[in-house]
């Protein structure tokens, strides 16, 4: 038994290698069959069928599940089911962006609570904003929700569909011009201390005091308008400056026969015989001089010695010269004399330098 031999037939053999060869076959074109349908599969994530899932039947619009929302007022609305803005195309059978069929559901959202919104109909929902107009554009700017609505400084910016016109998505952004409005009081304070008024220039030009920045004081803003002054050109003289009447010397204008002289005069009004240069229009044209000029001579003295007949000089060592007289010479070798300077304009007597001292 153990050497008894179990016979095939070459035929047999033949027949099964050719089955084992056709499964080989079945099998790899089953393979291959999957491994194209994986691959269409993968290579069709484009495509969609009308009226099955979340595309609707009549329209093809691709639609969201029934969402509520809670708006700024606290109250809570349910929208219809929501568009994406996508919808199956029916020829193709494939995904196309269509914003004027299948309009999107637009929010404008701030602090989690919705501001402002459209729905897939096109209708819109403002809650809590206010239209401000600036220049010729319309903005809106979101309130803070009181009977008395204030802005909050926060605008609703929408990204709009440049073929449809319609609102595709929403956003907040900070504007300036949506901030809470206030009363702007005060003054803005210059350079030099002094105190500038709402709307005035700056000293030094192209600053302008206001208040534009939606403040409740005004502050200084560039403004080109503002041209900055001529400067102030002084005249020195005896170490002040004459155009300040607040110090010992000033000027007057002087109109001779046409022309403007600007006489100096002391803080009495005596003339001094001497004038600030000007122009042909009588303005100050050089910084620190003065020159002589005839039509600013001093007037005549009207000192008269007689009608001071008790009048005495005190002189340094403290003893008294009466009026008329004359003193010594001094260590300089110069004579003083008590009396009217016909030099200068005084109305009563001086002690002066006189070399007509005997």
């Amino acid at each position: 038994m153990k050497n008894e031999k179990v016979c095939i037939s070459k035929s047999v053999a033949f027949i099964a290698a050719v089955a084992v060869l056709l499964l080989g076959v079945v099998l790899f074109a089953n393979y291959m069959n999957s491994q194209n349908l994986s691959s269409n599969t993968k290579a069709g994530t484009n495509s969609c069928t009308v009226g099955t899932g979340n595309w609707d039947a009549t329209s093809g619009c691709e639609k969201r599940a029934l969402t509520t929302d809670t708006l700024a007022d606290g109250t809570e609305s349910k929208t219809r089911p929501e568009l994406t803005g996508r919808k199956c195309d029916s020829v193709t059978s494939t995904i196309v962006t269509d914003y004027a069929t299948c309009r999107p559901t637009v929010r404008c959202s701030y602090g989690e609570k919705i501001y402002y919104k459209t729905d897939s109909t096109g209708a819109e929902t403002f809650n809590q904003t206010a239209d401000v107009t600036v220049g010729a554009v319309t903005k809106k700017c979101l309130t803070d929700g009181a009977a008395t609505p204030k802005n909050i400084g926060i605008k609703c910016s929408l990204t709009v569909d440049t073929i449809s016109g319609n609102a595709i998505r929403g956003a907040t952004s900070s504007d300036r011009d949506c901030a809470e409005a206030v009363t702007c009081t005060g003054t803005c304070e210059g350079v030099n201390g002094t105190e500038y008024a709402i709307g005035a220039c700056a000293p030094e030009g192209k600053k302008q005091c206001n208040c534009s920045r939606g403040l409740s004081y005004p502050t200084w803003e560039n403004e080109a308008s503002c041209a900055a002054p001529t400067p102030v050109i002084n005249c020195m003289y005896g170490g002040s400056n004459v155009t300040d009447v607040s110090t010992p010397y000033h000027w007057a204008n002087v109109d001779v026969g046409g022309t403007i002289y600007k006489c100096i005069l002391t803080s009495s009004g005596a003339n001094t015989g001497f004038r600030c240069k000007t122009n042909a229009t009588g303005d100050i044209t050089t910084t620190g001089s003065v020159s002589d000029n005839t039509n600013c001579t001093k007037p005549a003295a009207t000192c008269v010695e007689a009608n001071f007949p008790d009048y005495q000089c005190a002189l340094t060592n403290g003893t008294k010269l009466p009026v008329g007289s004359c003193t010594a010479e001094d260590a300089y070798g110069d004579k003083w004399r008590c009396g009217c300077n016909s030099a200068k304009s005084y109305t009563y007597p001086t002690l002066f330098i006189d070399a007509t001292c005997p």
